[in-house]
């Protein structure tokens, strides 16, 4: 190469000449240099354009969250102002529709509770609350409480756009979303005093009819019908009284566990002639 630059057809070049060519070689490194910044402006451009696509495609599904990532990178002061102005204004009707919640919690005494883990649709949004607005996609979302040593909370609520500052408070210790588990119904202990005075009430009657045959064997017709009266009202109210503590059992066994509509308990009594039918029904 050297000897090239100094011999052409067998005489020595000029040094302008030499020169010219030095200035050649520097340039073409200068510009080889040069390309891989073009390619990453080029790839930067791309990223503005698919960003531009993927929001309008979030938006139309409802992901706002999603289009409002994707339309804060296409507005971005890199972007071209083709993509730019466009993604400027989407990001601010985006934000205008997106819905937000403020998630208020309270303990048992009325004081705020901040030491709480978040977790929105399954997946935790924060470690505590610090009383910022939370955004939402609109639709269906489930909100649940982790407080350490406190059973957890839990909240189904629909959120619409253009809701802003829904307030959501909730109470630690509290039943969550219409609960009434762990809660004994009052029908049980109505059942359990039934069942306790019907035995009570049974025991005399049964005495006073015990008693009463001690006419025997000389007792009169009236005597004879009043002593098995008697027995007859003892046998029912021996039947109430051991059917309602049965039910009231069964009733606070179920509602001790159950999650749904507090259980209800009726009794019926029919008499007839010679005959009483007892009827009890029970619902949960």
């Amino acid at each position: 190469m050297t000897r090239a630059l100094f011999k052409k057809n067998g005489r020595r070049p000029d040094w302008t000449v030499n020169l010219a060519r030095v200035i050649g070689v520097g340039a073409l490194s200068v510009l080889a240099l040069a390309v891989p910044s073009e390619l990453h402006a080029q790839s930067g451009a791309e990223q503005c354009v698919q960003a531009y696509e993927d929001g309008q495609q979030a938006r139309k599904r409802g992901e706002l969250k999603k289009a409002a990532e994707a339309f804060t990178v296409c507005a971005a002061e890199s972007c071209p102002d083709l993509t730019k102005s466009d993604c400027v204004q989407w990001l601010g009707e985006v934000e205008a529709l997106r819905p937000t919640i403020l998630l208020v919690l309270i303990d048992e005494q009325g004081k705020d509770v901040a030491n709480a883990k978040v977790f929105v649709d399954g997946e935790l949004h924060s470690e505590s609350l610090d009383g910022k607005a939370l955004a939402l996609d609109p639709g269906p979302h489930t909100i649940r409480i982790v407080v350490a040593g406190k059973p957890e909370l839990t909240e189904e609520l629909v959120v619409r756009e253009g809701d802003k500052l829904r307030k959501v408070e909730l109470t630690l210790g509290a039943a969550s979303g219409g609960s009434t588990s762990g809660a004994i119904s009052p029908i049980t202990w109505v059942l359990a005093g039934v069942g306790g005075a019907s035995l009570v009430t049974f025991a005399t009657v049964g005495g006073l009819g015990l008693a009463e045959q001690s006419c025997a064997p000389t007792c009169t017709d009236d005597e004879v019908a009043a002593i098995e009266t008697k027995f007859i009202v003892a046998d029912v109210f021996l039947a109430v009284g051991l059917t309602s503590l049965a039910a009231g059992l069964a009733v606070g066994l179920v509602s001790g566990t159950s999650e749904s509509t507090p259980a209800q308990a009726a009794i019926t009594l029919h008499a007839g002639p010679g005959a009483v039918a007892l009827g009890l029904d029970v619902s949960f």
